[in-house]
């Protein structure tokens, strides 16, 4: 085992598209001087003399053996790779840089391997309600307030408030005198669903329409018709279901009708919760989302409540990995202990995304590589490993070197490479690393791998 308490240092490699092989024969530097690797080519080569292939050489094949090399390093291929002599760059940066590689893994000494497969990042949603007639549907009341309350959760929600109390936000409405109305059960219902996802939406951060409220909640309300009958809407499932850039008309305020552009954790996390609570599949989903609008409100026969929770909003330099916001969602007055209130799916920041390696990078490697990025104005954007919105499949792989000082006393080394590859290349580059990790910690008796 690896017992200590010092940090590993960190190192970077990181492949890009159609880049699916590692070579297999030759050397680091090629006979013209140059990087015998394309930009973004990831390549294992001998970090050692004690073993059969020469120092720098590619590993002979995707199956090793100890005897070949038993302590390697992992490179990358850089823009600069194919011409070492005439690589220029511009101030600020160091110098140019003709490849980039990790530490010397020494597979004789304990050695960690943990891949983390992409998880796509996810939305809080809580569905209110159901269709007329069930009895998880919304009650109804003449002459009633009808409240639901939303603490909103999260790194930022709870930086950015006090310590005592979470940011909320309280919608509330008075039902008017139905009977005398003469409101159909289901235009009751409507009439609750829709004045409530208004008071919603008039305080969400996603429109903006009103400068008598505040706007600045990151939440915000469909107005779900689960029938999907005598409707225009917008059809969450069925034959073309929402999906990431998907314009969802969702809030009309004075006259204007104010649209979402989903985006694909967004489309995902609401059909997963409509699905779940539907009780069918995707492709028989009725449920279409309509356009809240008080002016229609009792006149349709809308049913349904779908809070969705907003990213946080980043700063232009924005250090905090987390945006995802969670909610609690409590019906507080009006409505009965029967109906539904339920979070169908949660809010998840994922793993494997750009946004979040490129931070962990920036604070770790670069820091070092980059003079410590203590510029002040302008803020200087360096260079980066990862392609913006990019999805990648990460190897942590933690090793350390120990060398001996004197006959009592061992100096130990922490160190972690950190491979990243794109879920593109998961079938072809993917698979040729966990075969390689794969048997090369099975000869060395010597360590594991863990699929997260």
């Amino acid at each position: 085992m690896i017992n200590s308490n010092k940090r590993p240092i960190e190192s970077f490699v990181t492949a890009t598209a159609g880049n699916t092989a590692i070579p297999t024969e030759g050397t680091l530097v090629n006979a013209q001087g140059n990087i015998g690797l394309s930009n973004g080519q990831l390549g294992i080569i001998a970090a050692s003399l004690e073993g059969s292939l020469a120092l720098n050489s590619f590993v002979a094949g995707t199956t090793p053996t100890m005897a070949e090399s038993p302590v390697v390093a992992f490179v990358q291929g850089t823009e600069n790779s194919a011409s070492v002599q005439t690589a220029t760059v511009k101030y600020p940066l160091p110098g140019p840089l003709t490849y980039r590689t990790t530490g010397p893994v020494d597979f004789r000494q304990p050695v960690y391997v943990t891949k983390q497969a992409y998880r796509a990042p996810s939305h809080a949603v809580q569905v209110i309600g159901n269709a007329s007639g069930q009895a998880n549907a919304i009650n109804t009341l003449d002459n009633t307030i009808y409240e639901l309350a939303v603490q909103f959760r999260g790194r930022r929600a709870q930086e950015f408030t006090s310590t005592q109390e979470n940011g909320y936000l309280r919608a509330s409405i008075t039902t008017p005198d139905f009977t005398a109305l003469s409101y159909t059960t289901a235009q009751k219902i409507d009439y609750i669903a829709t004045m409530l996802a208004h008071d919603v939406n008039r305080n969400s951060r996603a429109f903006g329409a009103t400068k008598r409220f505040a706007g600045s909640n990151p939440v915000v309300a469909f107005l779900v018709n689960s029938t999907g009958a005598g409707v225009t809407g917008v059809n969450i499932g069925g034959g073309s279901p929402i999906a990431a850039g998907s314009v969802i008309p969702t809030f009309v305020y004075q006259g204007v009708t104010h649209n979402i552009t989903l985006t694909d954790a967004m489309a995902t996390s609401i059909k997963n919760a409509a699905v779940a609570a539907s009780g069918v599949a995707l492709a028989s989903l009725t449920w279409e989302i309509v356009p809240v609008n008080i002016a229609n409100a009792g006149t349709n026969v809308e049913d349904i409540i779908m809070l969705v929770a907003l990213d946080e909003v980043e700063s232009y330099v924005d250090f905090i990995p987390e945006i995802k916001v969670d909610m609690v969602v409590s019906l507080t007055r009006g409505f009965t202990s029967t109906v539904r209130n339920s979070k169908l799916s949660y809010a998840d920041e994922g793993q494997g995304l750009a946004r979040q390696l490129e931070l962990f990078y920036s604070a770790t490697q670069a820091q070092r590589e980059y003079s410590l990025r203590h510029d002040l104005d302008p803020v200087v954007r360096y260079p980066n490993l990862f392609v913006a919105n990019g999805t990648y499949d990460v190897y942590n792989v933690l090793h350390q070197n120990n060398h001996a000082v004197d006959l009592a006393n061992i100096t130990e080394y922490r160190k972690r490479a950190i491979i990243s590859v794109p879920t593109s290349l998961s079938g072809s580059l993917g698979s040729t690393l966990d075969t390689w990790f794969t048997t090369m910690l099975g000869l060395s008796n010597n360590g594991a791998m863990i699929n997260l």
